[in-house]
C-alpha cells in the first residue's frame, strides 16, 4: 500500500508478510526521499542529530518525540549498503515510534535519494519470534538487495 500523496517525489510503501509467522505477520515497510538522509553518527547515539535536519514527514520516521517520556531513534550498527555508508536504528516501542514502532530501520543514501528499509519481526523473548539480530540482517539483506532502474 502506497502512504504518500502523489505529488510527493518519494514514497512510502507499506507490506505485510504472512510467510513470517506470529501475530504481526511481518510488516515492512521501504521509502524514499528525493533529498539525502542524515547517516552519519555512531553506535549509541540518537538519531537525527541536532544539527541536520530532520527526514521528510512522509517517511513518518520519529526524529522527534516530546514529553516527559520522549525517545528517540537509537543508532544500533553502523553498515555498508553497496558502495554507501548506512545506519540501523531501533525505533523506540509504541506509541512513540509511531508506524515503526519496535521496528529496526536501515537508512542510505543513493544518488541523492535517501532510502529506508524498515522491519518488523517481534522479538524472541516469546517462542517462535526473532531476535533483534536477525531482524537486523534481514532488513540489512532487503537494503543490500535494492537495484535502481536504469534510464
Amino acid at each position: 500500500m502506497k502512504m504518500t500523496h502523489d505529488a510527493y517525489a518519494g514514497y512510502l510503501l507499506d507490506f505485510n508478510q504472512p510467510a513470517f509467522g506470529g501475530d504481526d505477520l511481518g510488516h515492512m515497510l521501504l521509502g524514499a526521499q528525493p533529498r539525502p538522509l542524515d547517516v552519519n553518527g555512531t553506535v549509541g547515539q540518537t538519531w537525527p542529530r541536532r544539527s541536520t535536519g530532520a527526514p521528510d514527514t512522509e517517511l513518518r520516521l520519529p526524529a522527534r518525540t516530546d514529553g516527559p517520556r520522549a525517545r528517540r531513534l537509537a543508532i544500533v550498527r553502523v553498515v555498508r549498503v553497496g558502495d554507501a555508508d548506512a545506519l540501523v536504528l531501533r525505533s523506540p516501542p509504541m506509541p512513540a515510534g509511531g508506524i515503526h514502532s519496535g521496528h529496526v530501520i536501515v537508512l542510505w543514501n543513493l544518488a541523492g535519494r535517501g532510502y529506508e528499509v524498515s522491519l518488523h519481526l517481534a522479538d524472541s523473548r516469546r517462542p517462535g519470534r526473532y531476535t533483534e539480530r536477525e531482524r537486523i540482517r534481514a532488513a540489512v539483506t532487503v537494503a543490500r538487495s535494492y537495484r535502481p532502474q536504469s534510464g
